[in-house]
C-alpha cells in the first residue's frame, strides 16, 4: 500500500542544454517539443538543495541542471565514462507504402540482456506542486502492453510493466517503457514517482542501449536519493 508520502507523477519537457531529447525520449507521451526560456543552474548545487549528500552508485554525477519556462526544474545524472551502444541503421525505409501497410519487423527476436545491467543516465524533474496531478496522471495512469505486436519498423513504445519500488521508507509508483528503435534496438527507461508531501517530482532512469530495465538497479539509485 502506498504511504501518504508516496510519490506522483507527470511529465513535459523542454529543450534545454542538451537535456530535450533526452527527456522526450524518457517521457515518449509529447509529440512535440515546447522551445522555451531557461536557466541553467549548477548540477552540484541543485543536487545538494534536493538530496542529503551521498554517493551514487554506478558512477552517476550531476552533470546538468536547469529551470525551464513554466515552472519545471530538471536535474541530470550520468555514469561517467560510458559509453552507448551504436543504434543499428534500418536495412528497409521505416515509412509505409503509400498504400499503408507494411512489411513487419518481428520485435520479438530483438537481442535484449536480461536484467542487471547498471544504467546509465538518469533525470529527476520537479514541477510545479499546483500542476503536478495532470502530468503525473498522464505518466503513471497507463496500462500495461502485451508486446510490440505489429509496430512497424519504424518502431515505437510500449508498456512492459508498472507496480511499486522501495524508496527510502516509501513505496513509489513506476512504470517501465521500452522504447523499440527502427533497425532493430531498443532502450529502456523506468519512470517512478517520488513526489512527497509538497514536492513533485519524478525519477527517469535510462538503461543502456540493448539492456533490459532492471527495478533492482533503480531501487539501488533511489535509495541514493535522500530528500531534503
Amino acid at each position: 500500500m502506498n504511504s501518504p508520502e508516496t510519490p506522483v507523477v507527470r511529465e513535459r519537457v523542454w529543450p534545454v542544454l542538451g537535456i530535450a531529447f533526452a527527456l522526450f525520449v524518457f517521457v515518449g507521451l509529447i509529440g512535440a517539443l515546447w522551445i522555451g526560456r531557461s536557466r541553467a543552474v549548477d548540477a552540484r548545487e541543485t543536487f545538494g538543495a534536493w538530496f542529503e549528500a551521498s554517493a551514487l552508485p554506478f558512477g552517476f554525477v550531476p552533470v546538468e541542471s536547469a529551470e525551464l519556462a513554466g515552472g519545471d526544474s530538471v536535474l541530470r545524472f550520468v555514469r561517467e565514462g560510458f559509453v552507448e551502444p551504436e543504434r543499428k541503421t534500418p536495412t528497409e525505409p521505416a515509412a509505409p507504402p503509400k498504400d499503408g501497410s507494411f512489411t513487419p519487423f518481428d520485435w520479438t527476436k530483438l537481442e535484449i540482456r536480461p536484467p542487471g545491467d547498471d544504467p546509465c543516465e538518469a533525470y529527476v524533474v520537479r514541477y510545479p506542486f499546483e500542476a503536478a496531478p495532470s502530468r503525473l496522471k498522464q505518466l503513471f495512469d497507463v496500462r500495461v502492453q502485451s508486446g510490440p505486436g505489429m509496430l512497424p519498423p519504424s518502431g515505437g513504445r510500449a508498456v512492459l510493466d508498472r507496480g511499486e519500488l522501495v524508496w527510502r521508507e516509501w513505496s513509489a509508483p513506476y512504470v517501465l517503457e521500452r522504447e523499440y528503435e527502427a533497425g532493430g534496438t531498443s532502450r529502456d527507461i523506468v519512470r517512478v514517482n517520488l513526489t512527497r508531501e509538497k514536492t513533485a517530482q519524478v525519477c527517469f532512469v535510462r538503461f543502456p542501449r540493448g539492456s533490459a530495465g532492471s527495478r533492482k538497479k533503480v531501487e539501488e539509485l533511489l535509495a541514493a536519493l535522500s530528500p531534503r
